[in-house]
This record gives C-alpha cells, structure tokens and sequence, in this order.
C-alpha cells in the first residue's frame, strides 16, 4: 500500500522540502511534484499508481498550513480528513536526527496516552496504511506545554526522529473542525 503525498498548487521551498521530508520516512511514502496538475488529474494519476491514500499539503503564508487525506477508490476520492498545523521543524533544523535513511521502513501508528487525542488518532490511522513490520519508525501524538498537539516520527530501536515534527492546532472531520487549546 502506498501514499502519494503532493502540495498545493505554487508551494513554496519550505513546503517542497516538508513533503521530503515526510516522504524520506517510510517506504509508504511517494512524493511527486504536482506542477499545474488540477486535482482530478491528481487523483487519476493516483489511481493509475496503485496507491490508496493521497495527503495534500496546503500552504498558509508559505510554509505548511493543513494536511488533507484523502482515500482513492476506482478513480473516485472520499475526504478522510485534514490536520491543522500550527508550524513544523524540518529534519535540517532538528538535532537528534537517526542518522541512517528509514525509507525501508514501513510506518506504524502509535496510540496516545492521553484520551482527548481519539479522533485525531483516528484519523491519522486511516490516512496511514497498516503493514506488518518488525523494525520500523513510529508515529507519536502528543499535547505539548501550550495545549498543542505534537506529532513526530520516531525510529522504534533508537527512540530518534526520523521525520519533520508537526504541530498541530486542530484537525477536521466530516466538516467539523477542533482546534486545541493554545
């Protein structure tokens, strides 16, 4: 199972090296420039891939603002829903990266502690595919210090980062947005 991961139209560099840098952690993951291709062409080009799930980045004042997922069935696309981010640290500017490439890896979701991050569980888990791995990085949703929401990426034996982390102020479901506290 794979995930296309693209960005709107007229991304900026920031937002092209975000969809790198999510792409470089699993094999799950494909990245492909979008250029002026309108979203049915998008998702058509999906489908002839073989791949499930597309995740669209959406800039806000250039740099990521929202990560829409979406599901792909026979050239049709069902809204799984999006995350809201608040801002991102690139795998450049985080120290405590695991050195090696985990782009070998399948991804597994990890449920959070704490209660209140159900739904947006819940949705992370459908926009990322289940395969059955032994050695792989990990998926980690957190509320930080000012009621956001952190997710990173984490490599499982060495507990580094393997990914951008993402913080997030709010997600959207079925049209009903939740913003956290902040």
């Amino acid at each position: 199972m794979k995930v296309l991961i693209s960005t709107s139209l007229r991304p900026s560099p920031r937002i092209r090296t975000f969809c790198k840098d999510l792409a470089s952690t699993s094999s799950i993951f494909y990245y492909h420039t979008r250029g002026k291709m309108n979203l049915p062409s998008l998702f058509s080009y999906a489908h002839i891939l073989g791949v499930e799930r597309i995740w669209l980045v959406s800039s806000k004042h250039g740099n990521p603002g929202e990560i829409s997922f979406y599901n792909i069935e026979k050239f049709e696309s069902k809204s799984i829903g999006s995350i809201i981010i608040r801002g991102i640290s690139l795998k450049r500017e985080l120290k405590g990266i695991f050195p090696k490439s985990t782009k070998d890896y399948y991804l597994n979701v990890i449920p959070p502690e704490d209660t209140e991050l159900c739904e947006l569980y819940s949705i992370i888990k459908k926009a990322i595919p289940e395969i059955p791995s032994i050695n792989r990085p990990f998926t980690e949703l957190k509320i930080i210090k000012n009621k956001y929401v952190e997710l990173n990426f984490i490599e499982s034996e060495t507990n580094l980062l393997c990914g951008p982390r993402i913080i997030l102020s709010g997600y959207s479901i079925n049209e009903k947005v939740m913003y956290f506290e902040g």
